[in-house]
Protein backbone atom coordinates (compact mmCIF):
# COMPACT_ATOMS: atom_id res chain seq x y z
CA UNK A 1 0.00 0.00 0.00
CA UNK A 2 1.31 3.23 -0.45
CA UNK A 3 1.14 6.72 1.46
CA UNK A 4 -1.77 7.85 -0.99
CA UNK A 5 -3.93 5.26 -0.06
CA UNK A 6 -3.60 4.88 3.39
CA UNK A 7 -4.05 8.94 3.61
CA UNK A 8 -7.45 7.82 2.28
CA UNK A 9 -8.34 4.62 3.93
CA UNK A 10 -7.62 5.70 7.34
CA UNK A 11 -10.24 8.49 7.71
CA UNK A 12 -12.88 6.47 5.38
CA UNK A 13 -12.42 3.67 7.83
CA UNK A 14 -13.32 5.82 10.74
CA UNK A 15 -16.28 7.44 9.22
CA UNK A 16 -17.57 4.06 8.31
CA UNK A 17 -16.84 2.79 11.67
CA UNK A 18 -19.10 5.93 12.70
CA UNK A 19 -22.18 5.02 10.90
CA UNK A 20 -24.81 2.57 12.84
CA UNK A 21 -28.24 1.54 11.93
CA UNK A 22 -28.66 1.72 15.85
CA UNK A 23 -30.63 4.35 17.14
CA UNK A 24 -29.65 6.34 19.73
CA UNK A 25 -31.20 8.19 21.84
CA UNK A 26 -30.52 11.07 24.54
CA UNK A 27 -30.53 9.56 28.71
CA UNK A 28 -33.43 10.68 30.24
CA UNK A 29 -33.57 14.34 32.04
CA UNK A 30 -32.93 14.30 35.67
CA UNK A 31 -35.70 14.42 38.22
CA UNK A 32 -36.81 18.17 38.47
CA UNK A 33 -37.73 19.65 41.52
CA UNK A 34 -41.05 21.78 41.52
CA UNK A 35 -42.39 24.10 44.12
CA UNK A 36 -45.24 26.35 43.35
CA UNK A 37 -45.35 28.97 46.63
CA UNK A 38 -47.97 31.22 47.17
CA UNK A 39 -48.64 34.52 49.50
CA UNK A 40 -49.95 33.02 53.06
CA UNK A 41 -53.90 33.61 52.65
CA UNK A 42 -53.59 33.17 48.78
CA UNK A 43 -52.95 29.55 48.55
CA UNK A 44 -55.54 27.02 47.11
CA UNK A 45 -57.24 25.07 49.44
CA UNK A 46 -56.25 21.84 47.32
CA UNK A 47 -52.75 20.96 45.17
CA UNK A 48 -52.68 17.73 43.23
CA UNK A 49 -49.24 17.11 40.52
CA UNK A 50 -49.10 14.63 37.63
CA UNK A 51 -45.33 13.27 36.31
CA UNK A 52 -45.76 12.44 32.60
CA UNK A 53 -48.96 10.62 32.15
CA UNK A 54 -49.07 9.42 35.91
CA UNK A 55 -51.14 9.15 38.28
CA UNK A 56 -52.44 12.78 39.67
CA UNK A 57 -50.83 12.70 43.62
CA UNK A 58 -52.18 15.45 45.88
CA UNK A 59 -49.63 17.71 47.65
CA UNK A 60 -49.66 18.95 51.27
CA UNK A 61 -48.59 22.48 51.89
CA UNK A 62 -45.24 23.33 53.92
CA UNK A 63 -44.53 27.10 55.20
CA UNK A 64 -41.17 28.68 53.85
CA UNK A 65 -40.06 32.25 54.58
CA UNK A 66 -44.06 33.11 55.17
CA UNK A 67 -45.13 31.55 52.03
CA UNK A 68 -46.79 28.36 51.55
CA UNK A 69 -45.40 26.27 49.50
CA UNK A 70 -46.50 22.71 47.26
CA UNK A 71 -43.85 20.50 46.18
CA UNK A 72 -42.98 17.57 44.20
CA UNK A 73 -40.65 15.86 42.26
CA UNK A 74 -41.19 15.15 38.30
CA UNK A 75 -39.52 12.55 36.68
CA UNK A 76 -40.94 13.37 32.82
CA UNK A 77 -39.91 16.01 30.75
CA UNK A 78 -43.84 17.38 31.18
CA UNK A 79 -46.02 17.57 34.17
CA UNK A 80 -49.12 18.87 35.28
CA UNK A 81 -50.81 20.86 38.62
CA UNK A 82 -54.20 21.00 39.62
CA UNK A 83 -55.50 23.48 41.91
CA UNK A 84 -58.91 24.39 43.58
CA UNK A 85 -59.81 27.89 45.25
CA UNK A 86 -62.49 28.48 47.56
CA UNK A 87 -64.49 31.00 46.09
CA UNK A 88 -67.89 32.75 47.55
CA UNK A 89 -70.40 31.04 49.58
CA UNK A 90 -70.53 27.31 48.15
CA UNK A 91 -68.43 27.94 44.78
CA UNK A 92 -65.04 26.47 43.74
CA UNK A 93 -62.61 27.16 41.00
CA UNK A 94 -60.14 24.05 39.92
CA UNK A 95 -57.24 25.08 37.82
CA UNK A 96 -55.34 22.79 35.39
CA UNK A 97 -51.80 23.18 34.18
CA UNK A 98 -49.72 20.91 31.79
CA UNK A 99 -46.17 22.20 30.81
CA UNK A 100 -42.47 21.54 31.51
CA UNK A 101 -41.97 20.98 35.18
CA UNK A 102 -40.49 24.61 35.31
CA UNK A 103 -43.37 26.23 33.91
CA UNK A 104 -45.58 24.51 36.30
CA UNK A 105 -44.14 26.95 39.00
CA UNK A 106 -45.95 29.99 37.22
CA UNK A 107 -49.15 29.30 38.81
CA UNK A 108 -47.48 30.02 42.40
CA UNK A 109 -48.66 34.14 43.87
CA UNK A 110 -45.95 36.11 45.54
CA UNK A 111 -45.32 38.92 44.13
CA UNK A 112 -45.85 41.88 47.21
CA UNK A 113 -47.98 43.75 45.35
CA UNK A 114 -51.01 41.48 45.96
CA UNK A 115 -49.36 39.95 49.12
CA UNK A 116 -49.14 42.65 51.43
CA UNK A 117 -52.11 43.57 53.37
CA UNK A 118 -51.66 47.25 52.64
CA UNK A 119 -52.71 46.26 48.90
CA UNK A 120 -56.74 46.95 48.99
CA UNK A 121 -58.35 46.69 46.00
CA UNK A 122 -61.68 47.72 45.37
CA UNK A 123 -63.49 45.57 42.54
CA UNK A 124 -66.69 46.31 41.42
CA UNK A 125 -68.56 46.02 38.28
CA UNK A 126 -71.86 44.76 36.34
CA UNK A 127 -73.09 41.99 34.22
CA UNK A 128 -75.54 41.96 31.67
CA UNK A 129 -77.55 39.55 29.68
CA UNK A 130 -78.20 37.14 32.66
CA UNK A 131 -81.73 35.32 33.28
CA UNK A 132 -83.39 34.79 37.04
CA UNK A 133 -82.03 31.66 37.03
CA UNK A 134 -78.39 32.67 35.92
CA UNK A 135 -75.50 33.59 37.76
CA UNK A 136 -71.90 35.16 36.22
CA UNK A 137 -68.43 34.33 38.77
CA UNK A 138 -65.70 37.42 38.99
CA UNK A 139 -62.59 36.61 39.98
CA UNK A 140 -59.40 38.69 41.20
CA UNK A 141 -55.90 37.48 41.42
CA UNK A 142 -57.45 33.78 41.63
CA UNK A 143 -58.19 34.74 45.57
CA UNK A 144 -62.29 35.40 45.10
CA UNK A 145 -65.34 33.64 42.85
CA UNK A 146 -68.03 35.92 43.05
CA UNK A 147 -71.55 35.18 42.52
CA UNK A 148 -72.93 38.20 40.71
CA UNK A 149 -76.54 38.53 39.86
CA UNK A 150 -76.15 42.26 38.43
CA UNK A 151 -73.66 44.35 39.99
CA UNK A 152 -71.31 43.65 42.18
CA UNK A 153 -68.43 45.26 45.15
CA UNK A 154 -65.53 43.38 46.91
CA UNK A 155 -62.82 45.12 48.87
CA UNK A 156 -60.14 42.95 48.57
CA UNK A 157 -57.02 43.22 50.74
Amino acid sequence: MNRLSLTVLVPLLLILNACTDKTISAPPPPPANVSVAYCAGLEPMWVAFQDGDGAWTRALPTTSNGDVVFQTTIASPRGGIATVFQGGVGLTSLQVLFGAPEELESVGITNPRFCSSAALKTLRGSVAGLDTNEFAAASFCSRSFLPVRRTFSRRES
